[in-house]
């Protein structure tokens, strides 16, 4: 399995113009199905893939997970990088969807621009009870403690 990370040409642009605040705006994050494929140029907006969005469902809200900042910027061998608070996902009552890909968006943004997209290098299953741990190296499937 290899993880991934594509920063969407939407983002460059609205960086550029200073139009995303990563100090103030609100960033979330969406489960993406088996069939998606990110496309950087096309896909700038959550509304050109929220189609692909999985469904909601025990322990999944489409649209509901907020990403936490755990350190804004941190600069390294010439470098400028973000870093959000691991992402947890349990399932509860259920499986969840089969999915292969997260969308990071840019919620406060009036057109909700796309940041990028982790894609996991394969589908992920989460069967109930266990737990799904995204972090900027990858992610963990686990069993629920």
């Amino acid at each position: 399995m290899s993880v991934t990370k594509t920063i969407s040409d939407r983002f460059l642009l609205e960086r550029g113009k200073g139009t995303i605040d990563f100090f103030s705006d609100t960033f979330k994050a969406i489960l993406m199905d088996t069939g998606f494929t990110f496309d950087k140029e096309n896909h700038g907006e959550l509304l050109d893939v929220e189609g692909n969005e999985i469904g909601s469902g025990n322990g999944y809200t489409q649209q509901d997970i907020t990403l936490t900042t755990d350190s804004a910027w941190a600069v390294s061998n010439n470098e400028a990088s973000i870093s959000w608070n691991d992402l947890h996902i349990t399932a509860d009552g259920g499986n969840i969807q089969t999915f292969k890909g997260v969308i990071i968006y840019d919620d406060s943004h009036t057109d909700n621009v796309i940041l990028g997209y982790i894609d996991l290098g394969e589908s992920v299953s989460l069967e109930d009870g266990m737990s799904l741990i995204l972090n900027e190296l990858g992610y963990d499937a686990q069993e629920k403690e």
